[in-house]
């Protein structure tokens, strides 16, 4: 994820980064959006199977 990322080291980087994505200008955007849907691909459908989890664990302890 570091990679997909800005990291400032001062506050003039700050500024800078800002000035440059509010223009448009977004080099690791591309990258962002992968790993994106890496991590979308690899948790789709978490919720679910949490939920089918506890329902299967509360569904034991009646037994």
């Amino acid at each position: 994820m570091f990679s997909a990322m800005y990291i400032a080291h001062s506050w003039k980087d700050v500024e800078r980064y800002l000035e440059d994505l509010l223009a448009g200008n977004d080099p690791l955007l591309e990258r962002r959006q992968e790993i994106g849907q890496k991590i979308y691909t690899t948790h789709k459908g978490a919720a679910d199977k949490i939920a089918e989890r506890i329902l299967e664990d509360f569904n034991q302890s009646l037994r």
